[in-house]
Order: C-alpha cells, then structure tokens, then sequence
C-alpha cells in the first residue's frame, strides 16, 4: 500500500461570535489519502473527507485526523493557527455538496438520500431515516445499481413511498452518472434502456451562477436574463410606488447563493448545480 498523503487541511473553532458563548479552541482537520488519483471527486476539487456540516462522510479510502490547539486568548495559538494556514493544502478541497455519483476507486459512492444499504448482505433498507444516506457499491456491479434506482423508500412514520427519491434523486444520480461518468452510463443504460431518458429538470432549484449563458429567469412579477461573462441578472421587475405598479429596470451582481427554479431544460448544462 503505498502512503498516504495529506491532501487537505483546514482550522476551526475559535473565537465565538455568540454572546455568553466561551470561544472554543482551534482545531485542525487533516484529510490524508492513498487513492485520490483514483477519485473523480477528488478532480473535481472535492472530498468526502472534508468536513460538510457537522461530521465528515464516510469514504472507502483515507482516514481523518483531528489536532487540537488552542483558544484564541493563548500565547501559542497565533504560531497554531499560521502554521495551518501556510500549509500547501490549507482549504484545498471542498465537501461535495449536490454530488450524488462519484467513482472512488473501485467503488461506486451514491448520495441516496433516503435509501440505505447493509454492504455485506447488499440488501437494500428502505426504512425511513432522517439522516442522510451515503452508500457504496462495487462500481461494475450494474445490477446493484438498478436495484438501487429502483427502490422506493418508505416516507417519514411509513406512510407509503418517498416520492422525492424518485422524483428528484434518481435522476440526480443519473445526470452525475450521464456527466461524470459515461462508461457505468453507458454499462447501465445498454442492460437497463429505462434509464436512458432526456433529463427533465423543469421544476427543480439551481444556483443561478450554474446555468447557461443567456438563461431566462421568471418569478411572478420579474423576468431576468442571466449574463454569465459579467455574472449579472440584467430584466425588470414590478414595483408597487405611490399607488401603481411600474416596471423597473434591475442589474444585479450574482452571487454563490442566488438559486432560482428550472423553468427550461435549456437552462441546464453539465456546469448546472442543483440545490
């Protein structure tokens, strides 16, 4: 096995912005890996290992390490906290969010979201749970995967199925199998033609940064055209001032949180993150 390397780090805790809260002490989480050559998050910038919430996800591959430091008001907690930072992978990877197919190795990671399965028996658990589920699969194992798109998880307090499995990450986990990775596309789609569908995201929220250059953008009293060379929403929008209703004329500037609802298939492109 060859050795590890560290291909992350990052600093938190500190100092507390709540009032009555004791600032906590610095830690360092260190993220080291042998197959990130292998891993299709990796060259995409991104990490299962790398803290996302409260806890890391599990992964197959590399392990967590966890420094402790110090609180702010310590002598050592400057030298603590510059040696981090200056570190070559200080901030170097991102937790994949809105990721649900990635290839680690020779497994297959899936965000199910509602699904479960017990890796020794590969039976599928379709109880409701309300934390997320992350599974793994082999990745040449196709009919574990279409098992796995074809289930129907129970609803919270079992009632009935969760209608947004199949609605919304089933074909979330197609569209990352689609883009990232066409050879278990193509391998599922030849055995399973089911699967092999037009992606319809008419429905679905994006972040407005994401999607095609020129995307028209409506809600009920705005229509918006997205200019992603200077990163504007450039449309109108209906004001209520003295007592009417006039259009107004809007430029803004857009950022990493803007989200907006699909309205067209040809506002997505393989660029497109969905919330």
């Amino acid at each position: 096995m060859t050795k590890m390397e560290k291909i992350h780090t990052g600093l938190y805790g500190g100092e507390s912005f709540t009032k009555g809260v004791r600032d906590s002490k610095y830690i360092e989480r260190a993220v080291y890996c042998d197959n990130h050559e292998n891993c299709s998050l990796y060259k995409q910038g991104k990490c299962l290992r790398v803290v996302g919430g409260w806890n890391p996800t599990d992964c197959k591959f590399g392990k967590n390490e966890t420094i402790e430091g110090y609180t702010p008001r310590a002598a050592k907690c400057s030298d603590f906290n510059k040696r981090v930072r200056s570190d070559a992978v200080y901030n170097k990877l991102k937790h994949p969010y809105n990721t649900y197919a990635a290839r680690v190795g020779d497994y297959l990671f899936l965000n199910t979201t509602y699904l479960k399965l017990d890796e020794e028996t590969l039976k599928i658990d379709s109880n409701y749970s309300f934390f997320p589920k992350y599974i793994f699969i082999k990745a040449d194992d196709i009919e574990l995967l279409a098992k796995v798109l074809k289930a129907n998880p129970l609803a919270a307090v079992g009632c009935g199925a969760e209608k947004r499995y199949q609605d919304n990450i089933v074909p979330a986990i197609l569209m990352d199998l689609r883009r990232d990775l066409p050879d278990i596309f193509k391998a599922l789609t030849e055995k399973y033609p089911k699967f092999d569908v037009t992606p319809d995201y008419i429905g679905r929220e994006a972040y407005v940064s994401t999607l095609a250059d020129g995307s028209v953008i409506e809600d009920t009293h705005s229509v918006y055209t997205y200019d992603k060379t200077n990163g504007t929403l450039t449309g109108t929008t209906r004001e209520y001032i003295f007592g009417n209703y006039i259009d107004v004329s809007i430029t803004a500037k857009v950022d990493s949180t803007m989200t907006c609802k699909i309205t067209d298939n040809s506002q997505v492109t393989e660029e497109t993150v969905f919330c």
